[in-house]
Parts: structure tokens; C-alpha cells; sequence
């Protein structure tokens, strides 16, 4: 009997991302699976997004259409300030939503200026789950290029440290399988939270805990997830974001 999976899904909220937030949102609640809460974490951003986040989780609903606040009531949404709007970066911000979190239920990642691009996304992920994936990503469009940039499926085989897979925009994992791990993964040798490379700094370690477990990954190979990030290559940014991956590679897996 297939299962309907809570999904608690995280937004991380960055920057002047204003424009694009009622986007975001709207592609979260419109989801068919209705089993799941948004979360609002608020990252360094302006005064207009903070109050736009709060009002959406106190009063989301006046902003949807009657039949979508309808058929999902048992949608909810969470507001996760930022009280010193010090840059707390992806890492550090999405553990501290997943850290409060008692229920367990998969988690899924988006990105402030992104948002799902297909309604049936997370009901195509939790069949994944129930045909027994205990890790899942999914397909991804780069909107200026219309191009998919996240890894394809890998060889649970093979030590995901020196497997190629790279990112994936929309990753999902069960919360318990990040309570296991040990928090030194996220952090670099002095004790910091990583500041970059957050898709291998959250991922790798949970795709190990995963194989050590005896579980198995997959890719669902549709694009469910519309990415806009930039990046310029040689920039600054990018050079301490290839910094950091080689540095996570070397070391590996903390237990």
C-alpha cells in the first residue's frame, strides 16, 4: 500500500528576491501532493521580502485563488526569521529549520529566486519514495538556457566522495537521515559553517549515511525544478566555491 509522505519543504530566503516570491510560493501550495508545510527561512534579505514571508505564513491564503485554498487546507506555511539579518548562507540556514523539526517526513530544498515548475513534482517524488529510494532528485531547467544541470543517476556502488555527481537543484532526503549526521560534515577544520557548495556540503555526507544504511539513491529524470541562479565562471565566488568542493572531497565523510 503506497504511503503519502509529509514533505516539509524548505525556501531559503535570500536578498531583494521580492519579485520572485509569490512565484515560489504559489508553486509549493498548487502541489497535488497536499501533504506538506513551506518553509519561509529568512536569510540577510530586505525589509519588504521579511514582511512579505511573515504575511504569507500568517495569511497565505487571501493571496490564493478560493479553489486552491480549498482543496488545500492541511497546507501549511512557517515564517523563520532572521533576528540579527546577519548572511547566515545556505548551509547554516536550512539546518536550522531542519533542526526544530520533530516529525518525521521528507525534506526538500529550494532556492529564494527559483521555484517548482511542475504541480505533480512532489507527488512524482513520493512514488519514488514508496518504490523504495531512500534518496531522490530530480531533473532541473536552467532557465536561461533552457539546459538541465543536475546529476544524472549514480552507482550506490561506488563512494559518492569520488562519484562525478555534482548538484541537483531539487534534492529531497528523510529527516531522519540527517539527524544522524554529524554536524563537523557542514563546517570546515576551524568550526565555520560552509559558505558555498552547498548542494555537495548537505548531500554527500547524507547520500553516505544513506549507503552506509544499505539504501539506494535516484533520479527522477523530469525537470521539476526551474533554477535561475548565475554565476560568473572565475569570478571570486567561484573559485572559493571549487576551493570548498575539492576541500570537502579530500576529507570526506566525518562519523
Amino acid at each position: 500500500m503506497s504511503k503519502d509522505f509529509k514533505f516539509n519543504i524548505i525556501a531559503r530566503i535570500h536578498g531583494n528576491c521580492l519579485s520572485n516570491l509569490q512565484r515560489l510560493v504559489t508553486s509549493v501550495l498548487v502541489q497535488t501532493h497536499k501533504n506538506l508545510t513551506l518553509h519561509l527561512a529568512v536569510d540577510e534579505s530586505t525589509e519588504e521580502v521579511i514582511k512579505a514571508c511573515k504575511f504569507i505564513a500568517e495569511d497565505h491564503w487571501r493571496t490564493m485563488p478560493p479553489w486552491l485554498a480549498q482543496s488545500h487546507q492541511n497546507v501549511t506555511v512557517e515564517f523563520w526569521p532572521n533576528e540579527t539579518n546577519e548572511r547566515l548562507y545556505s548551509v547554516r540556514n536550512t539546518c536550522r529549520v531542519l533542526d526544530s523539526i520533530e516529525e518525521e517526513s521528507i525534506i526538500g530544498v529550494i532556492d529564494a529566486d527559483d521555484q517548482l515548475c511542475e504541480a505533480r513534482c512532489l507527488e512524482w517524488v513520493n512514488n519514488s519514495y514508496n518504490k523504495g529510494a531512500k534518496v531522490v532528485w530530480t531533473s532541473n531547467i536552467w532557465e536561461p538556457f533552457s539546459v538541465n544541470l543536475c546529476s544524472d543517476d549514480l552507482d550506490d556502488k561506488q563512494d559518492v566522495y569520488k562519484h562525478r555527481w555534482v548538484s541537483s537543484h531539487f534534492r529531497t532526503f528523510p529527516l531522519s537521515t540527517y539527524k544522524k549526521i554529524n554536524k563537523a560534515n557542514f563546517k570546515d577544520d576551524e568550526g565555520n559553517w560552509m559558505k558555498r557548495c552547498e548542494d555537495q556540503t548537505l548531500m554527500l555526507p547524507i547520500i553516505k549515511k544513506t549507503h552506509q544504511e544499505g539504501g539506494k539513491t535516484h533520479h527522477l529524470d523530469r525537470p521539476c525544478y526551474l533554477y535561475r541562479g548565475y554565476q560568473k565562471i572565475g569570478g571570486e565566488a567561484h573559485q572559493y566555491q571549487q576551493g570548498m568542493e575539492k576541500f570537502i572531497r579530500n576529507r570526506g565523510y566525518i562519523e
